[in-house]
């Protein structure tokens, strides 16, 4: 009997390492999502300010809001 529970439990306690794993992938996938998009958020709006200030520097926003006109 026990010998025909051993394997019972083998593959019982690998389905629960797996479930678990699932599980926190998942859980570790959300997460890294969430952070990413909220980084993103935050990296965007720096980006813009960064951008604006480099258009007064350099000139190339001129050339980009000009290029925008065109196309609308």
């Amino acid at each position: 009997m026990f010998l025909m529970m051993m394997p019972m439990m083998m593959m019982m306690s690998m389905m629960m390492v797996v479930m678990l794993m699932v599980i926190m992938m998942m859980v570790m996938m959300f997460m890294v999502v969430m952070i990413v998009m909220v980084v993103d958020d935050g990296r965007d709006d720096d980006h813009d300010v960064r951008g604006d200030r480099d258009d007064g520097h350099d000139g190339h926003g001129d050339h980009g809001d000009h290029d925008d006109d065109a196309f609308a």
